[in-house]
């Protein structure tokens, strides 16, 4: 058209000073894990980085010939990898408290009574009836000896029983308590695919851990100052406003999307958020920037502000928001690219976005190299980088092709969404071994309704009960928009193969595919963008397709996974099929061990299906995680031990099971079945189901066979039943034998060891537990039986495998090798 103008086509996405700085963050980046990592892992990351910083960089980067870049870039990766090393050393060194690296084990909770002296951060109710208390510590007590940390902002986490009643906590955020706690430094679940909860807290500032028995053991000491837990206040009280003006429903969702306080949050609302891929909207994000940017940019504009005065405004909303907000890596990068765009605007410079990025990533891992292990963190940088890429790449020509009014809008939207997916899709999977194409339509729906819930949240937590019509109006709002996002999620997520459960790729994969991704996005040359396009697509085909079918090992394994204080037994056939035995649980807790932790292991072990899954007996520790393992792998049939009728939980997961079309049968002594090449021998129980309540003797007790190797799984069966079974002529021998009822002094009598004979035994049995268990009888009368014996509190998950001739073994051993175990795996008591 003449006249018209015409913009220039884009030949790269990136500028020279974008490069850059995300070139010198992912060098950072490289060199904090390296600190963690192993000398060829990290050679190993550096390389990658340097070879895809070489394809991507612009053409302005490329001078001096090829040599010389490269050079010149490899050069850059090194020096900014060694600061980004250097930084993450010193910080682990100066935030380790002084003398508590010995003084205070990382589990079980240390025995002696810690007094703890410290000014409180922040405080929250955990549902159902605890109290979580953060603190900056200022000094600890131990056996009579003080010592404090070597460096300011040292924090721990404690938790505690809400006061009697239900009273509010009589402290807030900015006091100074002493207390008596047990504390620890935080652990892991020591199964393959755990997350990594230790270093989670540590990007929030949090080294210890511990609990006090009651609110009486906490003194209010005073103020550490006025200004001290500030923030944390203003946030409760947001909170509280939001909570009693809106809706029953919408409310918990409101104070989780405005102010990221998501304990109230249910199932009911999460669960399909999830499934459906939009779930990042209540975390603390861009999102929330732009919202509030925007919201100030047109109440400063309607009153007339100078663009320079109305920058300077934004600004410092967002650095408001940022200090109220609670510590998260997606609120702290969204808010420094913010910061550092309109800063440079303000000076009359011009940064891009991309380099804003880069730039505010380099800077958190600078002050924080914790960071750089946070799946939050990691997931929000390659969104935005992805988005980054994508959104500037033919959005105009989109919309002066489209004839129907707001398909651009439409489009671009999708495009969005496919390139922030295309970033993440890796990553996520590795971390929640879940791929969601869910997300690309549902999030149509989801940000503008994220939006909108924004602005009523804001309009409630302004009004509270001076214009109670207003907010009233407002929760009505809220209560429908978010019902509507629900049931959108919940459709969405039900379509057929849009959000499938996969066996996590390793980190490196997950790191390859977002490279891959830069390539194809950003790569000058369109030979080497399709080739990168072709890396990520076959990366995303090995993902999709792992685990999809057992593989036949010829090899039997048994694994004892860590649920803390109860019982999951993983047995891996040798055809490739499984069995579960239990999965884990705990009582008084909305804790959900099955899909957080069991699961999790199984995934991670390469099974995303099970031949059968087993329930001993209906006590919580055994059966609580059961029904999301129904959900999630669709066993081929259920077993389970003697179920009382009336139990609401046992009801609950049989209803599940029948809704999934998965036959419940309740196998009784005598009854035997080959799966695979192993037979499967059933010795309890026996007779109808008891009408009383849940005993431990209604445990199913298995014996499995292979060639001439055996495992009796024992349940939580006592004593009386074992010599029972003794005296009745069961046939009870097996070389691998999982010590009843965690270890406890009521079981593993001389007459079952007299007549199983075992080598090898398992005990599941969590590393804080009011019991004592392992008893050191147990313990004394295993190891004069001779029997190795390995624990899920000091090993994590413990495998053990056998080819059916052989002895079992530790998995992963050499099959000609004694199995004498480390030395930490002996029987004796090692609290």
């Amino acid at each position: 058209m003449p006249g018209a103008a015409v913009r220039p086509p884009v030949d790269h996405p990136l500028t020279p000073a974008a490069f850059r700085a995300l070139l010198a963050a992912a060098s950072l980046y490289a060199g904090v894990t390296a600190a963690h990592s192993t000398p060829i892992r990290a050679i190993l990351v550096m390389a990658g980085i340097a070879v895809t910083a070489c394809v991507v960089r612009p053409e302005a980067e490329a001078g001096g010939g090829r040599w010389t870049g490269l050079l010149r870039i490899a050069r850059v990766v090194l020096l900014t990898a060694f600061a980004g090393w250097l930084s993450a050393d010193l910080r682990d060194r100066g935030m380790t408290p002084d003398g508590l690296d010995t003084a205070i084990p990382q589990a079980p909770y240390h025995e002696e009574i810690s007094i703890v002296t410290g000014t409180l951060t922040d405080c929250r109710v955990l549902p159902p009836d605890r109290l979580e208390l953060q603190i900056t510590v200022e000094q600890i007590t131990i056996g009579g000896r003080a010592t404090g940390p070597r460096a300011r902002g040292t924090g721990a986490r404690i938790t505690l029983p809400l006061p009697a009643g239900g009273a509010d906590p009589p402290w807030t955020p900015g006091d100074r308590l002493r207390m008596a706690a047990r504390l620890s430094r935080p652990r892991a679940f020591g199964n393959p695919g755990a997350f990594d909860y230790p270093a989670w807290l540590r990007a929030r500032g949090i080294h210890l851990v511990g609990t006090v028995k009651s609110p009486l053991l906490v003194e209010r000491l005073g103020r550490a100052s006025w200004v001290a837990g500030l923030s944390a206040r203003i946030r409760s009280r947001i909170v509280r406003r939001i909570e009693s003006g809106g809706g029953r429903y919408s409310g918990p969702f409101l104070a989780a999307l405005l102010v990221g306080e998501r304990s109230g949050l249910g199932e009911e609302i999460e669960e399909p958020l999830q499934r459906a891929g939009v779930y990042h909207i209540v975390a603390l994000s861009g999102l929330n920037v732009a919202w509030l940017a925007g919201l100030v940019s047109f109440l400063a504009r309607g009153a007339g502000a100078h663009p320079r005065l109305r920058r300077w405004l934004i600004m410092g909303a967002i650095a408001t928001y940022w200090w109220i907000a609670p510590t998260s890596g997606s609120m702290e990068r969204a808010s420094l690219m913010g910061l550092i765009y309109l800063g440079s605007q303000t000076l009359t410079r011009r940064v891009v976005p991309a380099a804003a990025l880069g730039t505010a990533a380099g800077l958190m891992l600078v002050v924080d190299p914790a960071w750089a292990v946070d799946p939050g963190f990691q997931l929000s940088l390659a969104a935005t980088l992805a988005i980054l890429l994508v959104a500037p790449i033919d959005s105009e020509s989109i919309l002066r092709r489209s004839r129907v009014p707001g398909l651009n809008l439409v489009a671009g939207s999708v495009r969005i969404s496919s390139g922030a997916l295309a970033g993440t899709v890796l990553i996520g999977a590795h971390y929640f071994h879940r791929v969601s194409a869910a997300a690309i339509p549902a999030n149509l729906a989801a940000v503008p309704i994220a939006a909108a819930l924004l602005a009523l949240g804001a309009l409630i937590a302004l009004c509270g009960g001076q214009a109670a019509v207003v907010g009233a109006c407002a929760a009505s709002i809220a209560d429908w928009l978010l019902s509507l996002l629900v049931s959108i999620a919940t459709r969405v997520a039900d379509l057929p193969g849009l959000a499938i459960w996969v066996v996590p790729p390793p980190a490196v994969a997950a790191a390859a595919s977002l490279a891959a991704m830069i390539l194809g996005y950003a790569a000058p040359r369109r030979s080497v963008r399709a080739v990168g396009w072709a890396v990520f697509a076959g990366l995303l085909f090995i993902t999709l397709a792992a685990g999809r079918s057992g593989r036949a090992s010829g090899i039997l394994r048994v694994i004892a996974l860590d649920v803390g204080q109860g019982d999951a037994v993983l047995v891996e056939l040798p055809t490739g099929g499984t069995i579960l035995v239990d999965a884990g649980g705990r009582t008084r807790t909305g804790f959900d061990f099955g899909s957080r932790v069991v699961a999790p292991a199984i995934r991670a072990r390469g099974h995303l299906r099970l031949d059968l899954l087993g329930v001993t007996h209906a006590h919580q520790d055994h059966l609580g995680g059961a029904t999301s393992i129904l959900r999630q792998f669709h066993p081929d049939a259920v077993w389970v031990g003697r179920m009382p009728p009336c139990d609401s939980r046992v009801r609950s997961f049989e209803r599940e099971a029948t809704a999934l079309g998965i036959p419940v049968v309740s196998p009784r002594r005598g009854v035997s079945a080959w799966i695979g090449n192993v037979r499967v021998e059933v010795l309890n129980p026996r007779g109808p189901d008891s009408p009383g309540p849940a005993a431990n003797d209604d445990s199913l007790v298995l014996r499995l066979g292979f060639g001439r190797r055996h495992a009796l799984l024992t349940g939580d069966i006592e004593g009386e039943l074992e010599v029972r079974l003794v005296r009745e002529g069961s046939v009870l021998h097996a070389e691998l034998l999982k010590v009843a009822h965690h270890g406890s002094r009521t079981s593993t009598t001389p007459e079952l060891l007299d007549q199983v004979q075992p080598q090898a035994a398992l005990i599941s049995v969590g590393r804080v537990n009011p019991w004592g268990h392992p008893d050191t009888v147990v313990l004394e009368r295993l190891r004069r039986a001779g029997v190795q014996v390995w624990r899920t509190d000091q090993d994590g998950a413990a495998c053990l495998e056998t080819g059916g001739e052989g002895r079992w073994r530790p998995c992963g051993a050499d099959p000609g090798s004694e199995d004498r175990g480390s030395p930490d795996n002996q029987s004796e008591d090692k609290d």
